[in-house]
Parts: structure tokens; C-alpha cells; sequence
């Protein structure tokens, strides 16, 4: 796992990345200012051999057509060297300057994507989603944090853009459905994407968030439990597993597809509920001190079982000895210490959805534990009252601070464990690929 708790990306894509990477930066030199994956890979939720690569070029100024000319060498020696990758690298390229006003006028971008070769054309603010899905959700590989090159765009703005982006999705279903009609056999890669892609518009229209299209389906199944073998048929086609043709099939996502429509539109008539990261840091930083108060009231009770007189609060409140108060300050500095945490552990729960809450948490405060401990040493030598203080280093003050630090987790891991169940319910998530041309994609006889 990464420093930022996300998980290590999938050997296939690093060492695409490590060839691509640096020919675009051979290619476009010092007009390159940052590249952002986004998309499954990003999500965690890559499929090897199915799922694209989704990638933000951001450039000092638009491409024109010298631009891609020299990027056309680039992409053709990828495809030459790894065949696997055919219509499964999806970049565009952007300038800057054009990005920042999107809302206002058209602009011109570079864009290779399944199915089309490297090429110039005009977006507009339909483009919505993917600015906001690389800069909220994207990794940066190269240069700032998106934030700083990507506008700023809200999750009201999102889940509108996504509901007009579904609507294009079902008259497009209707198109595919009229011409699969005059077929033999459907082709179930692409009603697995369109499903897939529709049950993840519907959480975003919901929630404002953005998640990967199986843990999208996976909610649809858990909230609407009529849709649910459709969801779970779908996700097995687009895994290329054994899936029943009579779930997944053209009629089943017709309804699908009107039902999702009427849902849409019925969530975009209500106001968009405060983000669920808002009440799951609000909550866990609650928890945080909630458990780093519950660390403090039992320290009389493990000092006797460890033999060790270590005392966090006293630690804390001895740095200001002329103050009468000192316990009352080291007791509040020490759940504030326990908040700060709670708040920083948010991040970690919502970068590892995969990850059991109490696994998590206990994981995230024995690490930190670990990793502060030998700072004990420099307390037992520089603490403006160390002479009043017992020792905090040693053997038995490691085995109490563990036992200490994990009343903290249970505490943290409870409360996200909670909020997990809470969030399922209500459609949102802790955590939170293009469009028509990943339907080309999808509508190939290998369904990828």
C-alpha cells in the first residue's frame, strides 16, 4: 500500500506507464506540466485484460496539429511493442489555460480512446466529468497535485453532468438495442458495460460520488434488490465469467435502463444531501476523541498490569508546569491528539473500502504507534519536566502504549464500521472510463 493509502497499481500498467511516461515527455517536452490517471486503475478496481487506462495530459497551451503529429510516433510504438493494450489507453491531452474556463467556450483537445486514433477535436462543458473525475479521484504521475491544474468543480455540478451523460447512455442503449435485434446474438460485453455504466450514473446522481462501475453495480444490488441478478450477471460478463444470458439480457436492460432514467431524475429534484465525506470525518474525528478519552480514563488500571507509570495525559499537561491546570490542558491536548487522528484515519478508511473498518483502523493506529514510539527516548531526555515524569521508554511502556493505542482503534474501527452499514443504506460510500468510445470497446465479440 502507498503512502497515501491507496493500493500499488497492477505490474501490466506500471510498466506500460514506464515506457509511455517518458516518450510523452520526449514527445511534448517543455510543453507537459503534470499526467493524471483516472478511471479503474485509480479506483482500484482494475480487471487485467479488460479494463482501460485512462490518462489527463495537462500542456502549457492547446495542441494543434503539430502536437499530434509528434505524439502519434508515441502511441503507435506502445501498440507495436504490447498488442494487449489495443484500444485500452485512453488520453487526452488539454491546455491548461483553455481548461480553466471550459464552462465559457469550446476548446481543442489532443485524444486517442478505444476505437479512434490520435486526434484533434472541440469539447465543451460536456466534459464535465472527466475534468472532475481527474482532479477529485486521478493519481498524479507527473508534476503538481491536479488540484492545482485542474478547475474546481462541485459534486452538484457532477451528478447533473453524469445524469445528462446517462440520458445520451440510454438513447444509445435503444440505437445498440435496435441493431442487436437484427442479430443472431447479443454481444454481452456491451450490455454489461452500458448496465454497469448506468447502475454507476445512478449512484452518482444519489450521492454526487464517483465509484468504479462493479462497486457500482454492487450498490445497485444492496439498495434496489430487484435489479440485483442483473447487476451481478452483468459485473460476471464483464469478467469474462459464466454469466445466464437469460438475466443479461436485451429486455432486462431496457427496463433497467428507464427505471435508472426515472431514478435520476427523481434524485435531481432533491437537494444533494451533504457529502458523505463531510459526516464521516465529522464522526470519526469524534470517534478519535472518544477513544483517546476512553485511553485516558483507564490509565490507573494499566499501569497496574504493565508496571509502568508512563502517563500520556501527564506527558502532555507538563509542558505548561506554572499552569494549575496542567491535567485538565494534557487531557484536553490528548483528545484533541485522538480527533486529529480520527481525522486523518477518514482519509485511510476511504482510500481502502476494501478493507474491513476494524481491520483498518487497528492497522492505522499500530503503525503509528510503531513508527512514534522511539520518540520516547527524546521525551525521557528533553521534557521540560522530566524529572517529575516516569519513564516512557522501554519494554513494557511499548506493550502498554500498544494496548493504549489499540482502546483507540476498537473505538475508530466501531464507529467506521457503523457508518460503513449507515452509508449502504442511504447509497453513499466512503470512498468513492470514455464514453461512447469504451461502448465501441465494449460492443467487441470479446465483450471487453
Amino acid at each position: 500500500m502507498r503512502s497515501d493509502g491507496s493500493t500499488t497499481l497492477p505490474a501490466e500498467v506500471q510498466e506500460l506507464l514506464a515506457e509511455l511516461l517518458p516518450a510523452m515527455q520526449r514527445g511534448l517536452r517543455d510543453e507537459l506540466l503534470g499526467v493524471y490517471l483516472f478511471g479503474s486503475v485509480a479506483l482500484d478496481a482494475y480487471t487485467p485484460g479488460t479494463s482501460d487506462v485512462d490518462l489527463l495530459a495537462c500542456l502549457r497551451t492547446d495542441p494543434d496539429a503539430s502536437t499530434a503529429e509528434s505524439l502519434r510516433p508515441v502511441h503507435d510504438s506502445i501498440v507495436a511493442r504490447w498488442p494487449q493494450w489495443r484500444d485500452r489507453v485512453e488520453v487526452a491531452y488539454v491546455g491548461v489555460e483553455s481548461l480553466a474556463r471550459f464552462r465559457e467556450q469550446p476548446h481543442t483537445i489532443a485524444r486517442i480512446c478505444p476505437g479512434e486514433p490520435l486526434h484533434l477535436r472541440s469539447v465543451d462543458v460536456d466534459w464535465l466529468v472527466d475534468w472532475h473525475v481527474a482532479r477529485e479521484h486521478g493519481r498524479t504521475l507527473l508534476g503538481p497535485p491536479a488540484r492545482r491544474l485542474l478547475p474546481r468543480t462541485t459534486s452538484e455540478e457532477f451528478r447533473r453532468a453524469v445524469a445528462t451523460e446517462m440520458g445520451s447512455w440510454v438513447r444509445q442503449l435503444h440505437q445498440v438495442d435496435a441493431a442487436l435485434d437484427r442479430q443472431a446474438v447479443p454481444a454481452p460485453g456491451l450490455l454489461a458495460y452500458l448496465v454497469l455504466g448506468l447502475a454507476r450514473g445512478l449512484r452518482t446522481a444519489r450521492t454526487g460520488e464517483h465509484v468504479s462501475k462493479e462497486e457500482g453495480a454492487r450498490w445497485v444490488a444492496r439498495t434496489y434488490p430487484r435489479w440485483a441478478s442483473l447487476a451481478e450477471h452483468a459485473v460476471a460478463a464483464r469478467r469474462g465469467e459464466p454469466f445466464d444470458p437469460r438475466e443479461l439480457s436485451l429486455p432486462a436492460a431496457r427496463a433497467f435502463a428507464r427505471f435508472v432514467q426515472a431514478e435520476a431524475e427523481s434524485a435531481l429534484r432533491r437537494p444533494l444531501r451533504r457529502p458523505a465525506a463531510m459526516r464521516r470525518r465529522a464522526l470519526l474525528a469524534a470517534g478519535g476523541g472518544l477513544g483517546a478519552a476512553l485511553w485516558a480514563l483507564q490509565q490507573p488500571l494499566d499501569k497496574r498490569v504493565f508496571g509502568a507509570d508512563y502517563d500520556d495525559v501527564e506527558l502532555l499537561g507538563r509542558f505548561f508546569p506554572r499552569q494549575r491546570c496542567w491535567r485538565s490542558l494534557g487531557l484536553a491536548l490528548h483528545v484533541l491528539n485522538g480527533a486529529i487522528f480520527g481525522l486523518a484515519y477518514s482519509e485511510v478508511w476511504r482510500r481502502t473500502p476494501r478493507v474491513s473498518p476494524r481491520v483498518s483502523a487497528q492497522m492505522a493506529i499500530q503503525m503509528e504507534n510503531v513508527g512514534l514510539f522511539p520518540l520516547a527516548m527524546l521525551v525521557d531526555r528533553h521534557h521540560p519536566a522530566r524529572e517529575w515524569l516516569a519513564s516512557a521508554w522501554g519494554a513494557r511502556q511499548l506493550a502498554q502504549a500498544t494496548w493504549r493505542h489499540a482502546i483507540l482503534g476498537v473505538v475508530l474501527g466501531e464507529v467506521a464500521a457503523r457508518l460503513a452499514r449507515t452509508f449502504e443504506q442511504r447509497g453513499a460510500t466512503p470512498a468513492s472510463e470514455g464514453r461512447a468510445a469504451g461502448i465501441r470497446r465494449a460492443s467487441r465479440p470479446d465483450g471487453g
